[in-house]
């Protein structure tokens, strides 16, 4: 019951803190103001995207990316990680040519439909 109460907290201090950052507004054409608006929006989309969907949802999968330089070796520690062959890696530059989401079958449920990367094509 403690962890609820911390979780409803949490939810209660990131929804009041998502109403004052929505409310701040820059209408001065000052220096900085455009920086400040951008930084706003960056901090809702953050909020909205990300901090109160976990807060609300906590079993939600972790969703991480792996990003580089074409050649870096990503597919190969994608491969590693999963401990089999999930994304092809070889000399060619560009190998991988698509982006892949690989994840447990246990939580294929959450990956399947569009709401998590819509513009991604499942396969």
């Amino acid at each position: 019951m403690a962890i609820l109460d911390v979780r409803l907290e949490l939810l209660d201090a990131l929804t009041a803190l998502r109403e004052r950052v929505a409310a701040a507004r820059f209408p001065l054409p000052l220096p900085g103001a455009e920086r400040a608006r951008r930084s706003r929006d960056e901090l809702l989309s953050q909020l909205d995207d990300y901090l109160v969907p976990r807060v609300r949802t906590p079993e939600a999968p972790l969703l991480a990316v792996i990003g580089g330089s074409t050649g870096a070796g990503k597919s190969t520690l994608v491969n590693s990680l999963v401990g089999r062959k999930v994304s092809e890696a070889g000399v060619l530059r560009p190998t991988t040519r698509t982006p892949v989401l690989v994840c447990h079958p246990d939580d294929r449920g959450w990956f399947v439909g569009q709401r998590v990367l819509p513009r991604l094509e499942r396969v």
